[in-house]
């Protein structure tokens, strides 16, 4: 049974690796009660995403 299991787990991972990061289009859709909002929205994720890159190049 736990062979089974663990069979299981490991093709799991093994879909994981191969399927890679989720691309940018399958996040959820912003919800914000004013255009305001949603602009500050985007822009924190811009920033955060440079920021990201910026230390990952590091």
């Amino acid at each position: 049974m736990a062979t089974w299991a663990s069979m299981g787990l490991l093709g799991y991972g093994v879909k994981r690796a191969i399927s890679g990061p989720p691309a940018a289009n399958d996040l959820p859709p912003i919800t914000s009660s004013s255009k305001e909002e949603e602009n500050f929205i985007k822009e924190f994720l811009k920033l955060a995403e440079a920021d990201d890159a910026k230390s990952k190049a590091h």
